[in-house]
């Protein structure tokens, strides 16, 4: 239970990989994949797809057993830990990566 709240099969395994890519900047799959008996590639598809554009701007690698932020992706860790929260809306990810922090605007 956290906060009255009792956690699923399904939040558990979330939070492991959230907490992994938050704290380690990175998600072992194989060592997810152990410890919960899944397949990270089945399991995690619709996040995976998620996280592909960010993927691509260069924010995070991803192989078949390692999800890594990049230098730059460190930056956004949380961005990218959007992929995997299964609370949040579908474009959260491609929207916070693309909008301005509240307060800034993007420059000319």
């Amino acid at each position: 239970m956290a906060r009255g709240l009792e956690l699923g099969t399904d939040d558990l395994l979330r939070a492991d990989a959230i907490q992994q890519l938050m704290c380690r900047g990175e998600i072992d799959i194989e060592a997810i994949e152990r410890r919960h008996g899944i397949d990270f590639g089945v399991y995690f598809a619709a996040a995976l797809q998620r996280l592909r554009p960010l993927v691509e701007d260069g924010l995070a690698t991803a192989s078949r057993t390692l999800i890594r932020a990049t230098p730059r992706g460190r930056l956004l860790l949380r961005v990218i830990a959007m992929c995997f929260d299964r609370y949040l809306p579908v474009a959260a990810p491609a929207a916070a990566a693309a909008a301005p922090a509240a307060g800034f605007s993007k420059l000319q």
